[in-house]
């Protein structure tokens, strides 16, 4: 009798082993992989930070697209590349160098020669920020909440403010929250065919509307076309996912002029 209570016990533990294997596996597999797209403009000190703490991200399937602006390429390789080299080697991170353009070029120039399809999301980080070492995770989990999610993005995030004698903290109010948007293949696909084509949107905006938001604001423009391909998703999320770092100027690299560089 012993022996068969043996046999079933050790019947019963393997049948549980494998179903809770093919159960965290099924999970695995619905696990979205993501693009984290930085434009980084004149703030190379800033982006080499951010590049280490995504390097220590809890979530794994991702990889990073850097585009530089405004800073020598020279001085970038020699004074931080160095750090982000065992990124580069892993081929996790492609780091490229651009000039300044309008706003919602500057983001697509992290996507330019990207294989699109080998993601499923592009997910907007702003150098200045800090993000949480689950935020990726957390992000994923959102994503896999809905179908046909054209943009997610959250508005409950920290703003820290510093000045000479106080450091402050408050909430984001704001809707758009373009350092945590996440974007579709189908809304880059539609962003990059009206970087050429302003009028690829019409009826629904105009090319004026188009060629306005694309110098001044490219999340809000990402914003307004994003019902057009898909699902908007707003997370709600712990607070701390997120803090905003209004410590530093704000980076609007273009209102209708290009500054000198």
């Amino acid at each position: 009798m012993k022996k068969y209570t043996l046999i079933f016990t050790i019947c019963f533990l393997l049948s549980f082993l494998t179903i809770s294997y093919f159960s965290i596996y099924r999970e695995k597999q619905n696990d979205k992989r993501i693009l984290v797209m930085i434009s980084s403009y004149k703030r190379p000190l800033l982006l080499s930070g951010q590049l280490i703490r995504f390097a220590n991200q809890t979530y794994d399937h991702f990889d990073i697209s850097v585009s530089v602006k405004g800073a020598p390429e020279k001085y970038v390789r020699q004074t931080f590349m160095q750090e982000w080299e065992p990124l580069i080697k892993s081929k996790k991170l492609t780091v490229r160098f651009d000039k300044n353009k309008d706003q919602l070029a500057n983001l697509l120039d992290t996507v330019r020669n990207v294989n699109l399809d080998h993601y499923d999301y592009f997910c907007k980080v702003d150098d200045d920020d800090w993000y949480a070492p689950t935020y990726l995770e957390e992000v994923n989990e959102w994503l896999k909440k809905e179908d046909n999610i054209s943009i997610s993005s959250t508005r409950n995030a920290i703003i820290l403010q510093d000045g000479d004698s106080s450091v402050r903290m408050g909430v984001n109010p704001t809707v758009l929250s373009g350092p945590t948007m996440c974007f579709s293949k189908k809304l880059i696909k539609l962003a990059l065919e009206l970087e050429t084509n302003p009028g690829a949107a019409e009826p629904h905006y105009t090319k004026k509307d188009i060629l306005f938001l694309k110098e001044r604001r490219e999340d809000a423009l990402l914003h307004k076309l994003a019902p057009l391909v898909g699902v908007v998703q707003e997370r709600k999320t712990s607070p701390y996912h997120i803090i905003y770092g209004q410590q530093y100027p704000s980076v609007i690299r273009n209102y209708g002029y290009l500054p000198k560089e």
